[in-house]
């Protein structure tokens, strides 16, 4: 329903249990069938640099400038805007250094009324890519429940039509599943298992 809110949670399942849950401090809404008609896709977003990244879009016909915003990959956190007034359908975003990654939205801007944000680009990293190990070289291998880096990202959720969210998240290494969960319309609700 368009008129709630909807937050999600997501956990790696192991034998001995369920790991931490990642989550989103922001909540979700579903676009109406008017929305949906309008929508932007979801930013192309790719490596340019060390710590830079290029970000670009489809030109929207009567948008005079667009909004963009940006987050860190990781639980909680928010949507903040690196970009409030930009003609360009292209830009490149430097000085990101997070291990985790980084998503963006967008939407246009026209004067008339607020559009929805685009859905969140799939998430990047501003590293380069990891080169090969050479060809006598031993790979580590870690248990991902004694590693400190034992969490996962926060999951994306995107609208996937009219009254439908997509929710999607990072896969983690030795989990067996996955649990997930969500709250209607409310910070402090229960969470469900779906």
């Amino acid at each position: 329903d368009p008129e709630f809110e909807y937050f999600f949670r997501v956990a790696a399942v192991f034998d001995d249990g369920p790991g931490e849950w990642m989550f989103n401090d922001e909540g979700f809404f579903p676009l109406t069938e008017e929305e949906e008609e309008y929508a932007m896709e979801a930013p192309e977003v790719q490596y340019l640099e060390n710590q830079c990244l290029g970000i670009a879009w489809e030109e929207v016909e009567d948008a005079y400038a667009y909004e963009l915003q940006m987050r860190e990959n990781s639980s909680g956190a928010e949507w903040f805007t690196i970009a409030d007034e930009l003609e360009a359908t292209e830009v490149k975003k430097r000085q990101l250094d997070s291990p985790l990654g980084y998503m963006f939205r967008v939407r246009p801007l026209n004067g008339e009324y607020e559009e929805a944000f685009s859905p969140p680009s799939e998430v990047k990293l501003a590293v380069p890519p990891p080169s090969s190990p050479k060809k006598n070289s031993k790979a580590a291998t870690v248990d991902p429940k004694a590693s400190e880096d034992y969490s996962m990202a926060a999951p994306w959720v995107k609208n996937a039509g009219p009254q439908a969210l997509l929710l999607r998240w990072n896969k983690f290494d030795g989990a067996s599943g996955y649990e997930i969960q969500m709250r209607e319309n409310t910070r402090k609700g229960t969470w469900t298992t779906i």
